[in-house]
This record gives structure tokens, sequence and C-alpha cells, in this order.
């Protein structure tokens, strides 16, 4: 029996996991899939041709949170990152290159010989705002996410006249907050591109955040993991096990089993792997409540 029982062995169930086993626990991953990471993996192109990222290639959350001086992860879990002025480049079809900068005067800069003085001071008063509205989505990370209504509060009393358009922007589709904004559709990509990191189509409604992340980053430089960014998934691994915690891989949750209202094991992979003192969940919710609906008798979804 473990204490502790995470669910996905994504990034942040990593992170998780990593920070429990280090304050002591015993901490049991549980990956459906034969290797972890989650949407973070890197792959060699054939012919030694290169490294093809097929997800997050961006690692400067992990580091501006300091998560990775936290668990340790360059000082002492052989992760290295190369920090980088240039965040971003996107090349478009006409030959012009679209260079996003850690500093927004040189990005902007930049962008006057390409889209005109109009769209590019279109850019800064959009980052400007993208940089406040991510500054409050921020810090709220600590504690448990709030209500429309309680976000719309503290919308109100951060941002004053931008809150009523930061809201419409959450609810929004990226897509339709780009297009409201600027004209150019080779400057509108990279943005776009970077809100597709969310996994879904900058289309779908509830996405419009994302359409803020790239204008929102100036500041900090860009954090690339040497080797790959599946070199920070190795690490994390690397600070789980070194504080006693676990891996268990091929392993899909099947059922949560909750016993008076708390959850007390997960079956996996036909496994039934109990957990003393909780279980969290790194799965999509949706997912979460389907496992523990799949289940009979006394199981059912639960977390702790």
């Amino acid at each position: 029996m473990s204490d502790a029982i995470v669910i996905g062995g994504g990034h942040n169930g990593l992170v998780c996991a990593c920070y429990l086993a280090r304050a002591g626990l015993d901490v049991l991953v549980l990956e459906q899939s034969d290797t972890v990471g989650g949407c973070i993996d890197t792959r060699d192109l054939p012919d030694g041709r290169g490294r093809l990222e097929l997800g997050a290639y961006e690692h400067g959350g992990i580091v501006g949170s300091g998560v990775a001086a936290e668990l340790e992860l360059e000082s002492r879990h052989g992760l290295r990152f190369h920090r980088r002025e240039q965040v971003t480049l996107g090349p478009a079809d006409d030959g012009a290159r679209f260079a996003f900068w850690d500093d927004l005067d040189r990005t902007v800069d930049g962008l006057v010989p390409l889209v005109g003085g109009a769209e590019a001071d279109a850019y800064r008063r959009f980052a400007a705002w993208a940089s406040a509205g991510m500054r409050l989505g921020g810090s709220l990370d600590a504690g448990p996410p709030p209500s429309l209504g309680q976000l719309a509060a503290l919308a109100q009393a951060t941002l004053g006249a931008e809150a009523a358009p930061f809201m419409q922007t959450l609810l929004g589709s990226a897509s339709n907050v780009l297009r409201s904004t600027f004209s150019d559709e080779r400057l509108m990509a990279p943005m776009a591109h970077w809100a597709a990191h969310s996994q879904q189509s900058p289309l779908d409604p509830g996405t419009g955040a994302g359409g803020l992340a790239l204008a929102a980053f100036h500041g900090p430089q860009a954090a690339r993991p040497a080797g790959g960014s599946r070199a920070t998934v190795e690490a994390l691994v690397r600070c789980l096990e070194t504080a006693g915690g676990r891996v268990v891989v091929n392993a899909p949750a099947e059922s949560v089993e909750v016993v008076g209202g708390r959850a007390v094991a997960v079956v996996a992979g036909g496994v039934r792997y109990a957990a003393a003192r909780g279980i969290v969940s790194a799965i999509d919710a949706r997912r979460l409540f389907g496992v523990g609906g799949a289940a009979g008798g006394g199981h059912g979804a639960g977390g702790g």
C-alpha cells in the first residue's frame, strides 16, 4: 500500500508526485501509456535529421514558477536549460520571418517593416492587455479555481474597464480573439500556434486565453531543455525515484474505489492499488468521472 497514488504520469502528475515524495510520502504514479510525460515527448528523426517535439517545447513556466529550482531539477537531477532571448520564430510563406523576443520593444520594432506601424502598435497594446490578464490568471494558481462569478469580480477589481473584454475572451475562441484584434494572417499564425498547445483547436469556445499566451510572454527569457523536452520528463522521474517514489506504466485506470466518501484505491491494468492517505487525479476530469462511472458496486469517481 502506498501513502498516495497519482493517476496520470504527464508532467503535471509527475511534478505533484515529486512534491509529495519529497515531503516524505510513499508515492505511486499510474500511467496508461508505456512511457510517462503526457504531451511532452521528443522523437529523434531518421538519419540524424534532428529532433521533433510532439507537444510542448517552451518550458518557461516550470522555470519562472520556481518549480524547477524547488525540485532541484538542474542542480541535482541532470536537467539543463538553454535560456533564449528569442521566444519563437514564425516563418511565413512569402519569406517573411516573424520573430518574437523576450523584449516587447524589440518584437514591435521587428514587426513594423512586416505589417506596418498600425498593426505593430495593435500588437503592443494587445501584449500589455494580455500580460495583465495572464497575471490575474497566474495569481489564482495556488488555490482552488474560482467560479465564473468570483473570477469576474476579481477581474473587475484588477482590470477595471478591461474586465468585461477579458471575461469574453476566456469564454470565446482564440481565433475570434486574434481576428478581432489583427488583420495580418501571418502575424496571427504564431499566436494561434501557441494557443493550440492547449491541445484544442483555436476555433473552439473556451480557448481564448490561449490566444493571449504568446503576447503575454514578453519579459522572461525562453527556457528550452538541452536534448529536447523529454529531458524535463526524465529529470522529474529521477527526482521522484530519488525521493522514493515509483512509476507503473501500461496501467490505465479502470475504477476508483470510494469508501465513506474517501478515495482509497485505484484499479489499473487489472491490479488494485491501495492508498493510505489519498489519491490525486492528474487526468482530465471528464475522463476521471468516466473511470468512476464505468465501475460498479461500491466504486465511483473520487480523489483526495
